[in-house]
């Protein structure tokens, strides 16, 4: 998986004000804002837990604590039927899924589950029902197509440069080129941890968009397609 992408998108100077923020910053949440309701929910966690992971400490000690992964490689078997997330449930149902670990269904220990997890996880299910994502990890990568909002490092006229963790925001830049259908919007990204593997180009003209990408690593490509992708690689150096 990549570690940092970095992306240079050049949009049409009538796209800007769904691009960079008062703050002269690429901001994803301009085009696509994350449900309020999402982020009242979300603003009081400090730690942010996904509804297939259970924290779970001992009866009567505020130390021993346990990490319970559903579908993991040991499954956690609940009612005859393996378990892999708590999404599905309902408030009844989780309540009594609270219950079967407290009376030592789980491994025939007495567990409790912390109140603020028990809480979070609340406010997941609530969130999975109302917006058909239980946190805001799962809405920014379903919605943005990576985890957090861009750093910007740099805004020059009709070109940006920004860095996102572990994925291209394909979403949002297939969002942005659907709204700005009328004009040609180009991306080249690359991984910085590794640039001769993981390099590419889209190019969005109408509802239509054009990939490439090397076939192979850069340096057993023929010298030509070498040569296209290093130009494409300090293009996004800039």
């Amino acid at each position: 998986m990549p570690n940092a992408i970095k992306t240079l998108l050049i949009a049409p100077s009538a796209a800007l004000s769904d691009i960079v923020n008062d703050k002269g910053e690429v901001d994803f949440s301009l085009l696509l804002p994350m449900p309020k309701v999402m982020e009242d929910a979300f603003a009081k966690y400090d730690t942010l837990y996904p509804t297939n992971t259970i924290i779970v400490r001992a009866v009567n000690s505020d130390t021993y604590s346990h990490t319970i992964n559903l579908g993991g490689r040991e499954p956690v078997i609940y009612r005859g039927e393996p378990l892999t997330s708590l999404e599905s449930m309902t408030y009844i149902e989780f309540e009594s899924f609270l219950n079967w670990i407290a009376g030592g269904g789980l491994n025939g220990s007495e567990w409790e589950v912390p109140e603020q997890h028990i809480e979070q996880l609340n406010d997941m299910l609530r969130l999975k029902r109302a917006t058909g994502y239980s946190n805001p990890l799962e809405w920014r990568s379903a919605c943005w197509g990576c985890k957090k909002n861009a750093e910007t490092i740099s805004v020059k006229g009709n070109e940006f440069r920004i860095l996102t963790p572990n994925s291209l925001p394909a979403a949002w830049l297939t969002a942005l080129a659907t709204v700005h259908h009328s004009a040609r919007v180009m991306v080249s990204y690359v991984d910085l941890d590794n640039p001769a593997s993981y390099v590419g180009e889209l190019e969005f003209e109408g509802h239509k968009v054009k990939e490439s990408a090397p076939t192979e690593h850069l340096d057993e490509l023929a010298e030509d397609e070498q040569d296209h992708w290093r130009k494409v690689l300090q293009k996004i150096k800039g």
